[in-house]
C-alpha cells in the first residue's frame, strides 16, 4: 500500500488579506483545522509549517486535534516552526520535508485552498502509478495545487538554495511529471483577498 504523507504551510503573514488567513472560521471551525482534516482522510501523518504568529496556529490546533503538535510518530498531525520563514515559502516546504516522517509520497498543500472537498483528495491520491514522480492537478487547462511529490524528488528540494523555487527546480532536473485532468474548479481558488474569504464562507 502506497504511503502518503503530507505537507501543510501555514507560515506566511497573509498580508494581501490584512486579516491572518489559518485562523479565519467557517462554522465556528478555522481553516487551519478544515484543511488539516481533509488532509488526514488519505495521509498518514500531516505536517504543518509556521512561521508567522506560530503559537497562535499551534493553540488554534490544540483545540481540533489533541496532542497536535508532538515530535511523536503516534500523533498524525506534527507542527513544526521554520525559523525562515521571512526568506520565503521554499524554505517552509524544505523545514517540513527535513522534519517529514519517512514516506512514499508528500501532499505539498498550502493552507489558503480549504475549499477542496473530501472527494477531491481521494479521486487525486488514486492518480499515483509507478514511474511518475510529480502529480499536478488541471481543470480546463489551467493547472493548479496541491501537488503530490515522490520521495526521489525530496533530495534535489533539500539540496536547492533557500532564495530557489519549485519551478526552478523542474527546470533544472528531469522530472517525470504527471498532470491530472480534473473535475474539481476549486483546485484554482486560493484565498487571497477578504473577497476570496467571504465567497468561501458562502460556498
Amino acid at each position: 500500500m502506497t504511503h502518503i504523507n503530507g505537507i501543510l504551510l501555514s507560515a506566511g503573514f497573509s498580508s494581501r488579506m490584512q486579516v491572518f488567513k489559518p485562523l479565519q472560521e467557517k462554522n465556528g471551525v478555522p481553516m487551519i483545522a478544515q484543511v488539516a482534516r481533509k488532509m488526514l482522510t488519505v495521509c498518514h501523518t500531516v505536517m504543518v509549517v509556521t512561521g508567522f504568529r506560530s503559537q497562535d496556529v499551534k493553540r488554534a490546533l490544540t483545540e481540533f486535534f489533541p496532542g497536535a503538535g508532538s515530535k511523536t510518530l503516534d500523533d498524525r498531525l506534527l507542527v513544526v516552526h521554520n525559523r525562515e520563514f521571512e526568506k520565503g515559502m521554499f524554505t517552509s516546504l524544505q523545514t517540513g520535508l527535513k522534519n517529514l516522517p519517512d514516506t512514499d509520497w508528500m501532499l505539498y498543500h498550502f493552507v489558503d485552498q480549504p475549499a477542496l472537498p473530501e472527494a477531491f483528495y481521494h479521486a487525486f491520491v488514486a492518480q499515483i502509478e509507478s514511474g511518475v514522480q510529480w502529480i499536478q492537478p488541471r481543470f480546463q487547462g489551467k493547472k493548479g495545487h496541491p501537488i503530490l511529490m515522490h520521495r526521489s524528488l525530496f533530495p534535489l528540494i533539500l539540496n536547492a538554495d533557500a532564495d530557489s523555487n519549485l519551478r526552478q527546480v523542474t527546470k533544472e532536473h528531469e522530472i517525470r511529471i504527471k498532470i491530472w485532468d480534473c473535475s474539481f474548479r476549486e483546485i484554482l481558488f486560493d484565498l487571497d483577498t477578504r473577497e476570496d474569504l467571504e465567497r468561501w464562507r458562502t460556498l
